[in-house]
């Protein structure tokens, strides 16, 4: 288990549970002031998430159990923030959004080039990936979008396409995916009463 430990001095950091031990925070890299995680493999083995540096940049890390230690995610070209969102069940895909809804996907297994980023459409802030890294969903100007391996639809136009909408529920904000991206899970509001509303939509 991981989450963010909260100092003394009022400095975040990333911390570890393993059953059986003491929880520790993980070891930073070198000149950061604090991290925050917030994705974990399926075995714990790989965290992701971002560290702050001494400039005050936002900077995405992938920690893994075998180094025990955090390496920055490469930037993509023209961006000099990002935020590590989440991390493929195997550890081998994360998902990074800049500061300015810029996200992309960088594939572990093809090093660190510019070959290993996917980039995914411009103003799809990313939110949430599924454990097979193969969807992401994200809060669009046309509404709740998905990314499925390349292509993008709307949360509402695959439910039509199904025959099927929301109903009364204004879809609002993605927060969740399930481990083959079919599930989706978020909030938003009834157009009837206007209170907020969590959902869940399952797709065949």
């Amino acid at each position: 288990m991981t989450g963010s430990v909260q100092l003394f001095d009022g400095s975040n950091h990333t911390g570890l549970w393993v059953t059986g031990n003491n929880p520790t925070t993980l070891t930073e890299i070198a000149g950061s002031t604090g991290s925050s995680p917030n994705g974990i493999s399926i075995d714990g083995s790989v965290i992701v998430g971002t560290f702050f540096d001494a400039s005050g940049n936002n900077l995405a890390y992938r920690w893994t159990s075998a180094t025990g230690a955090m390496t920055q995610v490469p930037l993509i070209s023209g961006e000099t923030n990002s935020n590590g969102v989440a991390v493929s069940s195997d550890g081998n895909k994360v998902l990074i959004r800049a500061n300015d809804n810029v996200s992309y996907i960088w594939n572990v297994l093809l090093g660190t080039g510019t070959t290993a980023l996917t980039s995914l459409p411009a103003g799809f802030g990313a939110v949430a990936m599924s454990a097979d890294g193969t969807t992401v969903a994200a809060p669009t100007a046309n509404g709740v979008s998905l990314w499925v391996n390349g292509t993008v639809t709307t949360l509402s136009a695959k439910l039509a396409s199904l025959g099927a909408d929301a109903g009364n529920v204004v879809l609002g904000t993605p927060t969740g995916l399930s481990s083959n991206g079919k599930t989706v899970i978020g909030y938003g509001f009834s157009s009837v009463t206007g209170a907020s509303q969590a959902w869940v939509i399952v797709t065949p």
